[in-house]
Formats: C-alpha cells, structure tokens, sequence
C-alpha cells in the first residue's frame, strides 16, 4: 500500500500537534485498512526516518510541510523515508 504525503498528513492530524507514540500512529494507519504488521512497519518509518520538526509540520500545517527531496543527496529524509516505506510495502507483499 502506497503512503503518500497527502494520506500520511491527514493521519498525523488525527493524533493530535505532538509527535505521536509509534502506538498512537500504528492505530492510525491500521483504521485506514492496513494490516497490523504494516501499520507498524509504517509507523516506525515516519517515527524512524523523519525528523520531530517535519512530523509536527505535518500535523500542523499538512502536506505543504512534507520532506521535499533534495536532488543532490540520497540520505535526506525524503529518501530515508521512501527507502522505509518501500521495505513495508515489500515486506506486506510477501506475507
């Protein structure tokens, strides 16, 4: 399943304007149809790969704050991020 920044900003709204627990967020993403094990997958990725300030940013001011990715680097956490949630989306494909 496909997380995009649209999608994970308006889950991180619903958690409220502190960074949410990785409980907190795994729920989240579960009560939009993902299974368990990628919600959790998922949740540790954004919790993981993307700084508390671009995950506040999210929650308050929604996908305009999301991780631009930087053309000359591939360890910003727009690709950080992306390399993570492809691992859960592989990962939910073989199970």
């Amino acid at each position: 399943m496909v997380v995009g920044a649209v999608v994970l900003a308006a889950m991180l709204a619903a958690c409220g304007a502190k960074v949410p627990s990785r409980t907190e967020l795994a729920e989240v993403f579960e009560s939009t149809g993902m299974t368990r094990t990628e919600a959790n997958c998922v949740a540790d990725a954004v919790l993981d790969t993307l700084p508390d300030k671009n995950i506040t940013e999210l929650m308050e001011r929604g996908v305009g704050a999301a991780p631009r990715d930087d053309p000359d680097r591939d360890d910003d956490p727009y690709d950080r991020f992306r390399a993570a949630i492809t691992k859960c989306q592989k990962a939910e494909a073989e199970s």
